[in-house]
């Protein structure tokens, strides 16, 4: 791992994802930031040679649920470094630990784990928790426990915020649950981000619920109420407005034609890629856990035990990235948006994070020429090295 306290680094030869572009430019970082971008730049200690790349902005994972048997509503600080790294290797550079419904008890200490766990964790960065719940809706809960599903709670809600301490949070709220309206204005001014989900709401309630201050759909499509020709519900105003849809571009939880859609509906600015992963992400067929659900790991799906529900996803960024440039044929310049800009936008980071551009962290994901992941940079620092593949060489100057 580097350490960006006293070495300047360039990144040489590479094709360089720059705003709608792509150009073969070198990338200079000074401080934990881009400090030049240009050709044959000079005066950097160390060097990557990444001739036959493709550097793109570090991705951000706004909603998982964990990876490599660890399951962020029991993980250890420990647990979450394991996950912090093992997203470092598939080039995500930042992403917000998902909670699912649980004991009221355990959301708040898996709140406060995530929030200690951020100054600790060496790989891809914590930059905030999402809570997945309670306050959704029965008949769109999906792998949500039925049990730990609530009304509108402003007292729990204080203690998971006194838990996350000055960690940034969103939640997903249903628009159908009693009293979610007061409860998401009271919420957008104390800092959450609100994001609409798992819900039979319809369309007005929904509208609503966006007036208020809720700015993201979660997983659109799934977990919510469908669309119909005089009732629009919760997806007709997920498509009508301008806040922002996560959709898991797995091609099982979307049709490849329900991904376009979106496209066309949205347009590449609101689109949100997400993994939704959960714990057996990274590893074989099996039982695993998904908060207190039992999981069954089955090829590419995770369901249920009891076969009722599709439970998160095996998905990695990275290969959505790949599947989203399959499935809507979009160049590689304007696929990674979703995975980039926008979730640092949503995030109130884009001044900070989500592109390559002088001032920026230098939180860079660098693909090899079969898209595989080479090298990930968090905050300058190198956080991941392909053993496999590796286009490059690092030098000491």
């Amino acid at each position: 791992m580097t350490d960006t306290a006293n070495i300047t680094t360039v990144i040489r030869n590479a094709a360089v994802v720059l705003c709608d572009d792509i150009r073969r430019v070198d990338i200079g970082m000074r401080g934990g930031k881009i400090d030049c971008i240009g050709e044959a730049l000079t005066g950097y200690q160390a060097e990557i040679d990444a001739d036959g790349c493709t550097v793109i902005p570090g991705m951000i994972d706004i909603h998982t649920h964990g990876a490599v048997r660890v399951d962020c509503n029991g993980a250890s600080a420990a647990d979450l470094q394991t996950l912090s790294l093992f997203f470092a290797s598939v080039g995500v550079t930042g992403f917000y630990p998902s909670i699912i419904c649980d004991a009221e008890e355990r959301m708040i200490a898996a709140t406060r784990t995530v929030s200690q766990a951020r100054s600790q964790v060496r790989g891809a960065a914590i930059l905030g928790c999402h809570l997945e719940g309670p306050f959704l809706s029965s008949a769109y809960k999906g792998a949500m426990p039925l049990s730990y599903l609530q009304r509108c709670n402003p007292a729990l809600v204080s203690a998971i915020a006194e838990a996350a301490g000055d960690c940034p949070l969103r939640m997903t709220v249903s628009p159908s649950a009693e009293g979610a309206a007061s409860l998401i204005h009271s919420l957008v001014a104390q800092g959450v981000q609100v994001s609409l989900g798992h819900s039979d709401a319809d369309y007005e309630q929904t509208s609503c619920c966006l007036r208020v201050g809720a700015t993201s759909f979660t997983h659109v499509m799934n977990a919510m109420r469908p669309l119909d020709r005089r009732e629009p519900g919760i997806l007709g105003a997920a498509l009508e407005s301008d806040a922002a849809c996560e959709f898991i571009c797995d091609g099982l939880h979307l049709h490849p034609a329900n991904i376009r859609l979106l496209l066309k509906s949205k347009g590449i600015g609101r689109l949100i890629g997400i993994s939704d992963s959960i714990m057996a992400t990274g590893l074989s067929d099996g039982t695993y856990r998904l908060g207190t659900q039992q999981i069954t790991v089955t090829g590419d799906n995770a369901m249920l035990t009891d076969g009722t529900t599709r439970a998160g996803s095996l998905l990695t960024l990275h290969k959505a990235l790949q599947n989203l440039m399959r499935f809507t044929g979009l160049p590689m310049e304007y696929a990674v948006l979703p995975f980039t800009r926008n979730p640092a936008e949503l995030m109130g980071l884009d001044k900070q994070k989500g592109r390559i551009a002088v001032g920026m962290d230098a939180d860079l994901t660098v693909l090899d020429a079969r898209m595989n992941i080479a090298y990930t940079f968090v905050g300058q620092r190198l956080v991941y090295q392909s053993p496999d593949n590796q286009p490059g060489t690092q030098n000491n100057k």
